[in-house]
């Protein structure tokens, strides 16, 4: 059954312009049973009653609540390209990474993002991957200003170059421990960077011994946060 992006109100749910555009055009449906996910925990098995491209009101035939996942947080020093943009964005939602914030650094690439396009890619990969609880996506933000937020997170962590084996990501993260993760623009971080994250609790972290593209970097960490604890 397709997942669609919805509100849910008591006994009726509905679909806004784009979404019911693809239920009728794209999906071709314009009767039967459909899933509808509100994006803050509740999905809905609902009865289409009625669906034009220009919107849909459904019947609620069954509720469910989902309780809201163990809190992840990726900083992020976005691509220059914005299909890497996009592909990243994508997989770390599908990963189950609960907000992203692009980090400005001192080698970012890119100051600026499109909020609003990078909201609709996340509402694709919530239904894609049948999720309750949409993504926060946030606007670009100083690391200095990022590294002060979330004061309550159990686990922070800055990905840098390789050290140790012991340093490795997986060897420290508790994935049922709420956490957040720093990863750095094609250029890293700038050795006084990792120093101010470290005077804020973070953990400095490996992911490996090979060189990663940062969307390769930040797909390889949301999945070791994901993960039980290596032993």
């Amino acid at each position: 059954m397709n997942l669609y992006y919805g509100s849910i109100e008591g006994n009726e749910a509905s679909l806004d312009a784009d979404e019911s555009r693809h239920l009728t055009q794209v999906m071709r449906q314009l009767s039967g049973e459909v899933l509808i996910s509100n994006g803050q925990g509740k999905i809905a098995r609902a009865e289409i009653m009625h669906a034009t491209k220009k919107g849909s009101l459904l019947k609620v035939l069954s509720t469910e609540e989902i309780p809201a996942p163990t809190v992840k947080i990726m900083g992020v020093g976005f691509p220059k390209s914005r299909d890497r943009v996009e592909f990243m964005v994508e997989k770390l939602i599908e990963l189950g990474i609960t907000e992203i914030h692009p980090i400005l650094s001192k080698h970012s690439e890119r100051d600026k993002v499109n909020i609003d396009r990078l909201k609709r890619i996340a509402r694709a990969a919530l239904k894609q991957s049948k999720q309750a609880w949409e993504t926060q996506i946030h606007a670009p933000v100083k690391l200095e200003d990022f590294l002060k937020t979330h004061p309550e997170t159990v686990q922070k962590f800055i990905a840098y170059v390789p050290q140790n084996p012991e340093d490795h990501l997986g060897l420290r993260v508790k994935a049922d421990a709420s956490s957040q993760i720093l990863i750095g623009p094609e250029g890293g971080f700038h050795p006084k960077e990792v120093e101010m994250a470290k005077d804020h609790g973070y953990q400095v972290v490996s992911l490996g011994k090979n060189r990663l593209r940062t969307e390769t970097a930040a797909i390889s960490a949301a999945t070791l946060l994901g993960l039980p604890k290596i032993q």
